[in-house]
């Protein structure tokens, strides 16, 4: 029976993957051995990060002056691991509780809590470092998708989406695009592990798993006319924000509020506006007058919505964020992925260390 089934399964499909009277006969598609150039620049990418984290960003901290703060030994106790482990913040009634069954005073189990909270932080020249690393990327590779693609006409009119479907050329630019991207994506999820770790964690691991994903599916199946543009308007507020970060880790405010405030309108434009409105919409709409309903469209439409979902969970972080500046006269960083700096700024008001020694990555 399992060898029948496996017999007439057909990953590649025709019934799935193309339009109704459509074959695979005369299409020309990229194959899963072009992604080796991915390997390649996988590592280029990685050597780069790690060259400009070294000896561009983190002499940029230093001059700023961010420092790497060594966190302070903290004695061990058992009792307060074991505790630790469940509730990292004891309320006043838990300190006095530890206090009276361990004989310490409430004071020195509210600083071993404390300095434990402290020992797991990253100093703020590690995020400063980070957010240099990825405002180079995004900025580099919005201006790279811009050249590819501001001569094609499916950038300015998205009825060319799926035009003469799937008998699409992808040119050797948007090859190289789609190649970097990838590529960058792929090596985010090794970095993500030894990144600063955000509150969202699982949130962004799955944002990457969309993005992959969408990327391979849209490049194997010739939808890099709309996924080279849904690349590029991710791409182009995805700096804005980095830039923003850098500012406020140095205390410059002015520049942070520019830069965040440019962020979010650039965001509205192309997360809320052209990606559902324009994007979405042809798919539903457009596509099937032109090519039909099929299951990979619609099961790639599955993964747009999905992709939508976040935007929207970040719109409302993005909206907290923006409102703190009225109540708190605070701006706190990164609303999607940096959600400890209310924890920062309480410590260090400024967001400034003096100078001194910082540890290279």
């Amino acid at each position: 029976m399992t060898l029948g089934i496996t017999k007439n399964f057909n990953f590649w499909s025709e019934q799935f993957w193309l339009p109704v009277n459509q074959t695979w006969e005369g299409v020309k598609t990229p194959i899963f051995t072009d992604f080796q150039y991915g390997i390649f620049a996988s590592i280029v990418l990685s050597i780069m990060r790690i060259f400009l984290c070294n000896y561009v960003f983190t002499p940029l901290g230093l001059s700023n002056g961010l420092r790497y703060d060594h966190a302070k030994q903290v004695p061990y106790n058992p009792k307060f691991e074991e505790y630790y482990l469940t509730n990292k913040r004891p309320s006043s009634s838990d300190i006095k509780s530890l206090s009276k069954k361990l004989d310490m005073s409430e004071v020195k189990v509210s600083n071993w809590f404390r300095m434990k909270r402290n020992s797991a932080k990253f100093p703020i020249i590690v995020k400063f470092v980070e957010s240099g690393w990825k405002f180079s990327f995004y900025y580099c590779i919005f201006c790279y998708g811009i050249y590819c693609l501001h001569r094609e006409p499916f950038l300015y009119d998205t009825t060319y989406f799926f035009r003469d479907y799937p008998h699409h050329d992808i040119s050797q630019c948007i090859f190289w695009y789609y190649t970097i991207e990838l590529s960058y994506y792929v090596t985010e999820f090794m970095w993500i592990f030894v990144e600063v770790k955000r509150k969202d964690f699982a949130v962004m691991l799955s944002h990457h798993v969309f993005t992959v994903t969408l990327i391979v599916f849209s490049f194997l199946t010739n939808y890099f006319r709309i996924g080279s543009v849904i690349m590029l308007i991710h791409d182009a507020s995805d700096f804005w924000l980095e830039a923003a970060k850098m500012f406020r880790y140095v205390g410059k405010f002015w520049s942070c509020m520019f830069c965040f405030t440019t962020f979010i309108l650039v965001w509205i434009i192309t997360r809320l506006y052209y990606f559902p409105v324009r994007i979405m919409s042809s798919i539903v709409f457009v596509a099937p007058e032109q090519i039909g309903y099929y299951p990979a469209l619609n099961g790639f439409l599955i993964f747009l919505c999905g992709l939508q979902m976040l935007h929207i969970f970040w719109t409302i972080q993005i909206i907290r964020t923006a409102m703190k500046p009225f109540t708190t006269g605070q701006l706190s960083s990164d609303a999607r992925s940096d959600s400890e700096m209310s924890e920062l700024e309480s410590e260090h008001p400024n967001g400034v260390h003096m100078n001194g020694n910082a540890k290279k990555f």
